[in-house]
């Protein structure tokens, strides 16, 4: 399937994962913790996932975290691109904003990593209750921004002026 590298004696590169305010409740759910946020592992799941390829995905995801984190964030050798292509998650982020997705990347996201590739987001999904069809926070709001609330990576990638400027 073009996930698997034979040459790290079959550590999966590729990988989906799902950013999800429910994340560590399922039991049977595989969940990678960072200092921004945790992540459940989707694919491969807890049936095909061997004890390398957690780790793997684990160690890249929190590098990611510590790149997005760290002073030199915007270096586009060492910071958050080493491990993330910014431009999969610009125009996600447009549609957040036009349609007001209370959930905007804090709640329900998913990424994914082909093999020998970065982290990208994708694909787009949980448009439940945008457009003012929400009982919570500010919801029911259809005006404004939604941006102010959004989660770590978000507010991170804000920080760098490239991003800025996609």
């Amino acid at each position: 399937d073009g996930c698997f590298d034979t040459g790290t004696g079959g550590v999966r590169q590729g990988f989906v994962k799902k950013l999800s305010r429910f994340s560590s409740i399922f039991a049977d759910e595989i969940v990678v913790e960072t200092s921004l946020w945790d992540m459940t592992v989707v694919s491969p799941n807890d049936k095909s996932l061997t004890d390398a390829q957690y780790e793997y995905i684990s160690q890249y995801l929190k590098e990611f975290s510590l790149a997005l984190e760290s002073e030199n964030r915007a270096d586009p050798e060492n910071g958050y691109r080493k491990y993330f292509e910014p431009e999969s998650i610009v125009g996600q982020l447009l549609l957040d904003e036009w349609i007001r997705n209370i959930d905007c990347m804090r709640f329900s996201a998913y990424f994914y990593k082909d093999q020998d590739g970065k982290l990208k987001f994708g694909p787009p999904w949980d448009f439940d209750i945008t457009c003012g069809r929400c009982d919570y926070g500010d919801g029911g709001v259809v005006e404004g921004w939604e941006m102010g609330s959004m989660n770590d990576l978000c507010c991170h990638l804000m920080w760098d002026p490239t991003f800025v400027q996609m």
